[in-house]
């Protein structure tokens, strides 16, 4: 039997427009393909009215709320890469037709801090992610490595003074214990004694070449060595220095300067200065000229190296009446180095150092006038003898010191002591 050829006009409930079904008269076949033709006929009106997934929309901002582009934004699912996407000049970025689920996010952008999220949720059609990133602060590493000789390990850095930076110091020293209180940590006493840490003399402790030459009965410098002959002088504050011993406070180490190659001399402090009161010339106020030379006795073998210094000072107490206020001092320093290079893996220095001294009105003050002020001399003879050898990549020293110190103090005559309330 013939189906109908006139459709019947029907409204769609689901989409409000008319849709067309032929009558019920059509064979059993043929009204399955009418029925399946019809149904994606709806399918594709559906797909063309909006989107099947979830729609994610991103913006990136900095901790100023400014729009940041160029960031690279990563979805996951699971361990699975999903989409990617890259923000523009605004900052944002978009992802159309996701399957709706759990996702993980990544915000990478070089100069900021990376930023991840792993419980964000599309089980709606539409949502919207804000994000701030953080910039990436500077770091810096620096290591710094340092290796210290046997001899340094447990003391502190010493204070250094080459014997050229002495020389050139306005007020000209003339040995070492007049160079010292140009360095950190040393300063003189009003009795003219040498306080090094806060320490006073006798709790110091003084080397040359190695060789300790403080007096062994009282500890203190004495007359040092001229600075035309030293090289340099080290000033430890807190040393540590267990090989010295004989030290509490300080310790001062001199190293000498060795003859050269050729022979040379110099001359320094050759001019006296003088004293000068109400325009008139009043004697002299010190003198401390200085010879100093070296030289080879034998070539590449023995070298000498020779300093010498006569000195002359008249320092006045201010609190007495001039002209009976000047204490006077008077020496000889002579300090005199061998050096012999027995071969090319050992040497010996021999050093010689001989200075006798007057002192004149000793403790002289405004309680103690001239009468009353002794007189002393001393004298100080140092001989060191040390031999060097290197071996097995080290140097095997033996050194050999004597000293001999003696002091002599005498009244200004032999009339008695009377002390009154007035002087």
């Amino acid at each position: 039997m013939a189906a109908e050829r006139n459709p019947i006009a029907m409204r769609c409930p689901t989409h409000r427009r008319f849709c067309f079904q032929p009558r019920l008269g059509l064979p059993p076949g043929w009204r399955r393909i009418a029925l399946a033709a019809l149904l994606l006929w709806q399918a594709a009106l559906l797909r063309g009215q909006g989107p099947l997934g979830a729609h994610l929309a991103v913006s990136v901002v900095d901790q100023k709320n400014q729009a940041v582009a160029g960031v690279r934004i990563e979805l996951t699912r699971g361990a699975e890469a999903v989409a990617s996407a890259e923000t523009g000049k605004e900052g944002f970025a978009e992802f159309k037709d996701l399957l709706y689920g759990h996702y993980g996010i990544a915000a990478l952008k070089e100069g900021f801090e990376p930023l991840r999220r792993a419980d964000l949720d599309l089980s709606i059609q539409s949502a919207s992610l804000e994000m701030t990133l953080i910039p990436v602060l500077g770091r810096e590493n620096v290591e710094v490595r340092a290796t210290l000789e046997p001899m340094e390990q447990g003391a502190s850095a010493p204070a250094e003074m080459p014997a050229q930076a002495a020389r050139d110091l306005p007020s000209r020293p003339a040995t070492v214990s007049d160079a010292l209180p140009m360095t950190p940590g040393v300063v003189r006493e009003n009795g003219g004694a040498l306080a090094i840490s806060a320490g006073a003399e006798h709790r110091s402790a003084m080397i040359v070449n190695s060789a300790d030459v403080t007096d062994p009965a009282t500890g203190q410098f004495g007359l040092t060595v001229p600075m035309d002959s030293v090289e340099e002088v080290d000033v430890y504050q807190t040393a540590y220095l267990a090989e010295y011993g004989r030290f509490t406070a300080g310790l001062v180490s001199v190293a000498t300067r060795r003859g050269g190659d050729k022979w040379k001399w110099e001359l320094n402090d050759p001019l006296p200065e003088f004293r000068i009161r109400s325009w008139h010339l009043r004697g002299l106020k010190d003198a401390t000229p200085r010879l100093n030379f070296e030289g080879p006795l034998l070539t590449s073998k023995l070298n000498i190296s020779e300093g010498v210094e006569y000195e002359v000072r008249r320092t006045a107490v201010y609190t007495l009446p001039f002209p009976y206020n000047q204490k006077k001092q008077e020496g000889f320093n002579s300090f005199t180095q061998l050096d012999w290079a027995a071969s090319a893996k050992q040497w010996v220095t021999a050093t010689v150092h001989l200075a006798p001294e007057r002192l004149g009105f000793v403790n002289m003050d405004y309680f103690n006038p001239q009468p009353t002020a002794p007189d002393a001399s001393t004298h100080n003879y140092t001989g060191t003898v040390a031999h060097h050898l290197a071996i097995f990549g080290g140097v095997f020293e033996n050194t050999f010191s004597m000293t001999r110190f003696d002091a002599s103090v005498w009244g200004q005559g032999p009339a008695d002591l009377i002390v009154t309330p007035s002087g």
